[in-house]
C-alpha cells in the first residue's frame, strides 16, 4: 500500500475523484486498502461521503462493512 505524504492511499484519491472503475480495481486487487486513514483520520468511504460520490459509498461499505461507523479524527463517522 502506497501514501503520498498526508498518508492518502490511492483508493482515498480514487474516491475523492469519483473514479468508479479504479476504486473498484483497487478493492479487488487489495481490499485492506478500505480501512486504511490519512492524516485527518478520513477514509476513503469518508471522503466519498463529503463528495456525494454514493455508489462509491456503496461499494467501499459492501467491501469493509466495519467502516460504517469509523470516526475520523474530529470524531465524524462516514454517514454522519
Amino acid at each position: 500500500m502506497s501514501f503520498d505524504r498526508n498518508q492518502n492511499t490511492k483508493l482515498i484519491w480514487a474516491a475523492y475523484h469519483g473514479d468508479i472503475r479504479v476504486v473498484k480495481e483497487l478493492i479487488a486487487l487489495d481490499d485492506a486498502t478500505v480501512a486504511a486513514k490519512n492524516v485527518r483520520g478520513w477514509q476513503a468511504v469518508h471522503v466519498a461521503a463529503s463528495r456525494n460520490h454514493a455508489e462509491i459509498v456503496s461499494l467501499l461499505l459492501k467491501a469493509s462493512p466495519g467502516t460504517r461507523n469509523e470516526p475520523n479524527a474530529e470524531g465524524d463517522s462516514p454517514l454522519h
